[in-house]
């Protein structure tokens, strides 16, 4: 403990670290949130996106559901 309350240079080193941590967390910290909101929201539209995608390419002529009532309306069947 002595080295500490002797050493200036480590009293200012010790100081400036800790002042630039209190200063930069709460930054980092809001940036992370920021940054992370807009990762959620574009894995979010990829999602639906991809969704879309599958849903169309496994029934390119509306969902199996619907094909009783296509059937029905149309006259050729």
């Amino acid at each position: 403990m002595k080295l500490v309350s002797r050493s200036l240079r480590l009293k200012v080193s010790l100081g400036i670290s800790l002042a630039l941590i209190l200063l930069l967390t709460p930054f980092n910290w809001m940036q992370y949130q920021l940054q992370r909101r807009a990762a959620l929201a574009d894995l979010s539209q990829l999602a639906v996106t991809t969704g879309a995608v599958v849903e169309h390419s496994r029934f390119p002529w509306g969902h199996p559901t619907n094909w009783t009532e296509r059937r029905r309306s149309d006259p050729g069947a």
